[in-house]
């Protein structure tokens, strides 16, 4: 879908951002850690937030998972 092929795209723009397919999903990260999966159903997006969690979560649709999901 077109959204999360731009989405990627910005991901990988960020400095020493990588793309990796671990467990046969699409993940980017930096210095071998995950920031961000594209996996699982359709349209989900998984997002590390350490600063701008709240805001994040004040979009429709967002939620909150557990890190040890990654």
């Amino acid at each position: 879908d077109r959204a999360r092929e731009r989405l990627l795209r910005f991901a990988l723009s960020l400095p020493e951002a990588y793309e990796d397919h671990p467990w046969d999903e699409t993940v980017a990260k930096v210095r071998k850690k995950v920031f961000v999966f594209f996996g699982g159903r359709p349209k989900l997006m998984t997002v590390k937030l350490a600063e701008s969690h709240g805001h994040a979560l004040s979009v429709e649709g967002a939620w909150p998972c557990d890190s040890a999901s990654f």
